[in-house]
Parts: C-alpha cells; sequence; structure tokens
C-alpha cells in the first residue's frame, strides 16, 4: 500500500510542477479571487492534498456531494 501511495504522491508532484493540477485563481473587477477556486472545498486542514490527490483522477464535485466525515473518508479511502 505504501508503494501505491507513494507513486501516486510522485505522479501528482510531477503533475503539480507542470501545471497539470491545481486550484485555478481567477481575479474579477474587484480584485476578489474566484468562489470556486477551490471547486466547493471548504477551508481547512488537508483542502490542499484532498485538491491535489483527488482531482488528479475526477471532479471534485464528487468529493463534495458525497459529504462524508473525516472518519468515514478514511474508511472509504482505505
Amino acid at each position: 500500500m505504501s508503494g501505491r501511495i507513494t507513486a501516486i504522491a510522485i505522479a501528482l508532484t510531477l503533475m503539480w510542477g507542470w501545471g497539470f493540477v491545481g486550484p485555478t485563481v481567477t481575479v474579477g473587477i474587484a480584485g476578489e479571487h474566484d468562489s470556486d477556486e477551490w471547486e466547493g472545498l471548504p477551508a481547512g486542514n488537508g483542502r490542499e492534498e484532498v485538491f491535489g490527490l483527488c482531482s488528479a483522477c475526477h471532479s471534485l464535485k464528487l468529493v463534495v456531494q458525497q459529504g462524508l466525515s473525516r472518519p468515514r473518508w478514511e474508511d472509504v479511502l482505505d
């Protein structure tokens, strides 16, 4: 399992460096960031990791619509 996680982490790091994954920030007339830059992910610990890991394979709308707690997500991901 740790080999799989390492491979995913390396792939995401490379993709991030090449600009394939990551939040897109747009600036409006008033200089405010686009409210959809994190595709609905709430602010908090781990948001960057969730964005990087989950959006590599599918839309974050799929993640957000689940509404699972952290312990439930840990069960799902194991």
